[in-house]
């Protein structure tokens, strides 16, 4: 499983002319593995192009050139701990109104004029904008009482 788009559909400037640029989101990799993360990352990298190759006929002969991040680089390129893009782990226990916590998943929060926003929040990331749009509608509800 994963997220996968050709990116120069929307933005053709992000490649030279006649060539596509392609990104790929797994997100199901371990956060931390029994191997070195140049090992393991050449393994998922190699899994992950094997797989594609299925539905993206060529997509093993067309490649130049290629930038993986595991979750180590994303922590330390971002700040990420353990590379969580989703800042809080998208567990049952952690959705919709317990989203990033309990008490705390409606937006605002019980210090007043503080509102939260942003991947540790419901609807969580990979949703692009829903987070901020909600936290602005509750922040416009509250000022409008």
């Amino acid at each position: 499983p994963g997220l996968s788009q050709v990116t120069t559909a929307f933005d053709p400037a992000m490649a030279p002319d006649g060539c596509d640029t392609w990104w790929f989101w797994s997100g199901l990799v371990p956060a931390r593995p029994n191997q070195p993360w140049e090992v393991v990352r050449e393994q998922i990298e190699s899994r992950v192009l094997s797989d594609c190759a299925h539905y993206y006929d060529g997509l093993d002969s067309l490649e130049i050139a290629r930038r993986a991040l595991t979750p180590h680089d994303l922590e330390q390129r971002f700040g990420a701990p353990e590379g969580n893009v989703y800042h809080v782990d998208p567990i049952i226990s952690r959705f919709a109104a317990a989203r990033p916590a309990m008490g705390l998943g409606g937006y605002k929060t019980p210090v007043p004029g503080l509102y939260l926003s942003g991947s540790g929040t419901h609807p969580i990331a990979g949703i692009n904008g829903m987070p901020g749009m909600n936290a602005a509608k509750t922040l416009l509800k509250q000022l409008r009482k």
